[in-house]
């Protein structure tokens, strides 16, 4: 199996591994065709741009407004509560953010060739929670898929990705962190466990594509319990 030193990640995306279908967002498609949405920031430099996602995990809408621009709202429906990737400048960014009655600040730093996934939630006193899970791919394998488990519930402890009942492919991620893992193209079942629980959530992502990149987040349902988000990684136009 060959394997090759992977361009920095602006120009991998140009060449498909972040590259999807017309899809409106991430995952579940509502329909072909679909408008692009709105960009938060203007694009990035064409190589060595940061990128950004936002993926609302609260029961309602979330707002998000960059300093200085419009907004947009974030659905809390599966098929559309996680935002494409949007390429931008490096360096420092602010927004607003606002859930239900609830506002927040929101400022980080992005570098070069990193890609970070905003998880904007709501805790049990009714406050905004953020998890902020950063990753900074170093290699490329057309002949793979890449899969990633995000932590995002602070009460799943050591988290573990297992494929077809008994294969553990990812495991020890703790809560605010993630795992990724270069894994053959196939058709697989997963779940995701915590700790030393012995029943899993369904990550339902079906067949693997080659070059493509999934990730599978595991957050608190705020009506109680957990709940599982497996998407592909996906780049706006």
């Amino acid at each position: 199996m060959s394997r090759k030193k992977e361009p920095d990640i602006s120009a991998r995306a140009t060449t498909g591994l972040l590259a999807g279908c017309a899809a409106l967002l991430i995952a579940a498609v509502p329909g072909a065709g679909a408008a692009e949405p709105p960009r938060l920031y203007d694009s990035g430099p064409a190589r060595g741009a940061g990128f950004i996602r936002i993926a609302n995990v609260s029961n309602g809408i979330v707002s998000i407004t960059p300093a200085g621009r419009a907004g947009i709202d974030i659905s809390a429906e599966d098929a559309l509560r996680v935002t494409r990737f949007e390429a931008i400048t490096p360096g420092k960014i602010a927004a607003s953010i606002r859930a239900g009655n609830q506002t927040r600040k929101l400022n980080l730093a992005i570098a070069a060739n990193e890609l970070v996934t905003v998880a904007i939630g709501v805790a049990a006193n009714g406050s905004i929670a953020t998890t902020v899970l950063r990753e900074t791919p170093k290699d490329f394998n057309a002949l793979r898929s890449s899969l990633a488990l995000f932590g995002v519930d602070k009460t799943c402890a050591n988290a573990r990705l297992v494929a077809d009942k008994n294969t553990v492919v990812i495991a020890g991620v703790a809560p605010g962190s993630l795992g990724r893992k270069a894994v053959n193209p196939v058709k697989v079942t997963l779940a995701v466990f915590c700790a030393n629980e012995t029943r899993g959530l369904p990550a339902e992502l079906g067949q693997l594509e080659a070059g493509e990149r999934y990730s599978v987040l595991i957050f608190a349902d705020p009506g109680g319990g957990r709940r599982v988000l497996a998407l592909r990684d996906e780049m706006a136009l």
